[in-house]
């Protein structure tokens, strides 16, 4: 009977959100933080972002590691041109959004790279691209993340 008892606590454990703090930031900062960031990828860069709020609530970056964790995003079937790049982006950031009400979490529609993907401001004003598909953090300005010609909505 303990180990069942215990079995299933950990199973209730598994199923709870991680507990996340936040700071909330201007519509101003957030644009001006990706700004800086594009301009460490590419002098060039065509990314043009287009704002949906007027106040973001941001976490740091180990927050954002364990929603990750704790979110099956990645775990969905691909499905050419029906649960493709771009259903993966909009479902982890409306997840973020629905379960944290956090909106720092973008979707990037990359025309260069012909990808869809997500962009995360963190609290402290950093910015990286996260591929929703596989749980990781690509370099931006490689292959199908090449971040020049595109939108950005957040």
């Amino acid at each position: 009977m303990d180990e069942l008892v215990t079995n299933l606590k950990h199973c209730l454990d598994f199923f709870q959100l991680p507990e996340i703090t936040h700071t909330e930031s201007s519509m101003g900062h957030v644009r001006s933080y990706i700004n800086a960031w594009k301009k460490d990828i590419d002098t060039e860069n065509k990314m043009e972002i287009m704002s949906l709020d007027t106040k973001y609530f941001l976490c740091d970056e180990k927050d954002m590691k364990a929603i990750i964790k704790w979110d099956w995003t990645d775990n969905k079937k691909y499905v050419k041109e029906k649960y493709d790049c771009d259903n993966f982006a909009f479902s982890f950031k409306a997840m973020v959004d629905k379960r944290f009400g956090l909106n720092g979490v973008g979707l990037v529609i990359d025309y260069s790279g012909g990808h869809a993907y997500n962009i995360v401001v963190f609290q402290d004003g950093s910015v990286k691209i996260f591929e929703p598909q596989s749980d990781r953090w690509p370099k931006a300005g490689r292959g199908q993340y090449k971040f020049q010609n595109g939108s950005i909505l957040i």
